[in-house]
């Protein structure tokens, strides 16, 4: 009888592994935005960067948004209307160079012109969420040009994802 049990409970385990889902591979975009391959969960973090894009990048000590950023924040606004359940971090960095005082400052008003655009398009203030992580949590730690460019970016994420890490050990 121990046998019967042992190889239906191997079975059952041997079935149940060769069920994945499968493996999603994307390429983010200049655009902040993923080529997304199989589908996604609607509603998740997943498919918030894959088939919408959840970055959105500045310029050299500016916090203004460029037409690219205002096209990935208007995809952000139309899912973020489709999915009235999902409240989200918008997260504010800056790259290495400059103080730690300056960079906090100026993460924190990119993320602010961020959330005012998703405002502006009626998504509700009580949904979105900002922290500057200023130089602190580097997007693309490094010191290289492009390095830099991708450290200069508001990051959109689920609350309770943090894509970045930051404040989690």
């Amino acid at each position: 009888m121990k046998i019967v049990r042992f190889t239906f409970f191997a079975a059952v385990v041997l079935v149940g592994g060769c069920s994945t889902t499968p493996t999603k591979t994307t390429e983010v975009t200049e655009a902040g935005v993923a080529v997304a391959s199989p589908s996604l969960s609607p509603g998740s973090e997943g498919q918030l960067a894959a088939e919408v894009g959840d970055r959105v990048y500045f310029g050299f000590n500016q916090a203004y948004l460029t037409s690219t950023a205002e096209n990935t924040l208007t995809r952000q606004a139309k899912w973020l209307a489709k999915y009235p359940h999902v409240d989200v971090l918008m997260a504010g960095n800056c790259d290495p160079r400059g103080t730690e005082t300056y960079n906090l400052a100026l993460g924190y008003r990119r993320a602010y012109v961020a959330r005012n655009y998703l405002i502006e398009h009626g998504i509700a203030p009580t949904r979105i969420q900002m922290v500057s992580y200023g130089k602190s949590c580097l997007a693309r730690p490094g010191n290289s040009d492009e390095d830099f460019v991708e450290d200069r970016v508001v990051i959109t994420s689920i609350i309770g994802f943090n894509p970045q890490h930051c404040g989690t050990n």
